[in-house]
């Protein structure tokens, strides 16, 4: 059998943590491997294969018809997942399957709720692999129990102190040790100690044991402990303005070693004979940029107290700025979905990783983000939560401009949802696009653009600029609900208002023809109303260009078109107005007055006379000289 070298806890727990959160029916009867009833995916298929067996040393017939599972990692990150049943025997297999080096396999059984695991790897050109579990029964006696070395290591987070604490435990009998749920409230943890004052954001890493847990602020141990060492892992948060950190605590079972890793620039844990330890060059050949302080072997039943002096992070905060972050919003009836992205701009005295273990940049999240997803890049960069709720980036970066993706989920609890985004240092542009799925959006600090469209999708555009450090930002999303319908007769009454309307409206030049000159019809009116129109036929034409309806040549054909009956339509609008505020003409003048416009009339009686007339071709009366000249 070929395995892969590796701590044997890190192949029971990854199994364990598979079979549990797949929840893998235990009633499946089949002797023939099938993919898990969960929907996962299958493993890749090829001409490999792993036979395997399990072992009961104390009761064989216990490992009949128990369900094994075949967890596959590739080098791509892709998984895969098979399940199968043993035989009478305790014997199993797991045919057509992928032979790469690259993937990882994980085959795992649970017996008495406890997970038992080992790690294959085919080497180049095999195809055959064969492994062996063995199973058995928990022991809840601890008494070969002991602890080796106890680790704790601070860094400095987003605002807070992040705490790691690693304690090795050794199980130098046969039998796993675990207490089952049912016998706890008479039995005693095989491991326990309180959390430090303050802390907060209790956290396990993937694959930790079901029985590690908090209660009332005691870290609870229950097991299950396989035979050899094992490390068990938590995490903490601290509030960094306490000053100093108190760790006090009864080691039960003793410790070999204890050791305090900090920042190189915080001062040696006090209270207690800690030795400095070299800490080592670092991963780039750099200077360390850690402190290392350990203590001897303590026997069982010490106590061990000691404090350490918190020293700020500000002095060494990192250079690294985000210039420019786009948010986009899609929502749904049940959740909003949010990615964001960053563009980063990285001097060169901050490239790496952090010297001082503080992280290089946070980014605070929206409040209530669920289902976290990094891209592979940003998983590079070294992107992960931190226990404040930002994520915290920890290198390396490369100097110059860098970019951060990531995205996450809000849940809608009522009909709309506050938004909420801060950040941590001055942002200089902040773009928010939201899909426009018939969705409201209000807010105060930022100024809407022309909608854009992204691939198939129309997104509203928003945009601010110079986001303060701290300043809360602040979007409402509400969906669109179309008005209720109205009774029927109401529907009624206001179809028979309308029609009566537009009787009236139609009917009304016809009776203001007869009331009125013809002139006080005016074009300008007509034209200025015409014009409205056309104005809001160019806004509909935007409208239907920016949802897809139009594309960019129909588009700009229709405005050049539109805009022009415009012109035309304001032109003729002014020219009406300039007429009809012009002097009108002087009124014929009294026949008997001797003017220019008089001349073309007799003085007599007053009719109207030829060109050069000197006499009135009507009652004879000789005119002035020159009168009808004009």
């Amino acid at each position: 059998m070929n395995r892969s070298p590796g701590p044997r806890r890190l192949a029971i727990g990854v199994v364990g943590a598979v079979a549990l959160s797949l929840g893998l029916a235990s009633g499946l009867r089949a002797q023939a491997p099938h993919p898990p009833a969960s929907g996962a995916p299958d493993v890749s298929p090829g001409p490999a294969s792993i036979a395997g067996r399990l072992i009961h040393r104390e009761r064989p017939e216990a490992a009949g018809d128990l369900e094994v599972i075949l967890y596959a990692l590739t080098e791509s990150g892709t998984p895969g997942l098979r399940t199968t049943r043993t035989d009478a025997a305790g014997a199993f297999g797991f045919a057509n399957i992928e032979g790469n080096p690259g993937t990882v396999y994980l085959v795992g059984a649970r017996y008495r709720d406890i997970p038992f695991g080992e790690r294959v790897v085919f080497a180049v050109g095999e195809r055959e692999q064969s492994v062996e579990l063995a199973i058995s029964e928990p022991s809840s006696d601890a008494s070969r129990l002991d602890v080796g070395e106890l680790s704790i290591r601070v860094d400095h987070g987003c605002g807070q102190l992040r705490v790691s604490e690693s304690i090795e435990v050794r199980n130098a009998g046969a039998s796993v040790l675990y207490v089952p749920e049912a016998l706890r409230g008479s039995l005693a943890p095989l491991l326990e100690f309180p959390l430090p004052q303050g802390a907060s954001d209790f956290r396990l890493p993937l694959g930790a044991p079901a029985g590690l847990r908090v209660e009332d602020r005691v870290i609870q141990f229950w097991g299950p402990i396989h035979p050899g060492g094992h490390d068990v892992e938590f995490f903490y948060a601290l509030d960094s303005a306490a000053g100093a950190l108190r760790v006090e605590r009864l080691l039960t079972r003793g410790a070999e070693r204890v050791e305090v890793t900090t920042p190189a620039y915080w001062a040696a844990p006090r209270g207690a004979d800690f030795t400095a330890v070299d800490p080592g060059p670092r991963a780039d050949a750099g200077p360390s940029d850690v402190r290392r302080s350990a203590l001897p072997s303590l026997a069982p039943g010490s106590q061990l107290a000691f404090s350490l002096p918190i020293a700020p992070a500000a002095a060494t905060r990192s250079a690294v700025e985000v210039v420019e972050t786009q948010i986009w919003l899609e929502m749904d009836d049940a959740a909003v979905s949010v990615n964001e992205h960053h563009v980063l701009s990285v001097p060169a005295e901050s490239a790496g990783t952090s010297a001082t273990g503080a992280p290089l940049l946070c980014i605070p999240l929206a409040r209530g983000a669920e289902a976290l997803r990094f891209s592979p890049e940003s998983l590079a960069m070294g992107l992960v939560p931190d226990p404040s709720g930002a994520l915290a980036v920890q290198g390396p970066l490369k100097a110059g401009p860098g970019e951060l993706h990531f995205r996450y989920r809000l849940p809608v609890t009522s009909e709309s949802l506050r938004f909420e985004r801060r950040f941590d240092n001055l942002l200089p542009l902040l773009t928010l696009f939201v899909a426009d799925t018939s969705v409201n959006v209000s807010t105060d600090r930022l100024h809407r653009r022309r909608a854009t469209r992204s691939g198939e999708r129309s997104y509203l555009h928003f945009e601010a600029f110079g986001i303060e450090k701290d300043e809360e930002i602040v979007v409402t999303l509400a969906p669109i609900t179309p008005a209720a319908a109205l009774p029927p007769w109401v529907t009624g009454g206001l179809v028979a208002a309308a029609a009566t309307g537009t009787l009236a409206f139609l009917a009304a030049p016809l009776y203001l023809a007869r009331e009125r000159p013809e002139e006080d019809f005016s074009p300008a009116i007509e034209a200025a109303a015409e014009r409205e129109s056309v104005y809001a036929a160019i806004d509909d034409a935007d409208h239907d260009f920016e949802t897809g309806k139009l594309d960019a040549e129909e588009h700009e054909r229709l405005r050049i078109q539109l805009r022009a009956r415009a012109v035309s339509l304001l032109r003729t609008q002014r020219a009406s107005v300039s007429a009809r505020a012009a002097p009108a003409p002087e009124a014929a003048a009294d026949p008997t007055a001797g003017d220019a416009d008089a001349a073309s009339f007799c003085h007599q009686c007053g009719a109207e006379l030829a060109a050069q007339a000197r006499f009135c071709s009507r009652c004879g009366v000789q005119l002035a000289d020159g009168a009808a000249s004009g």
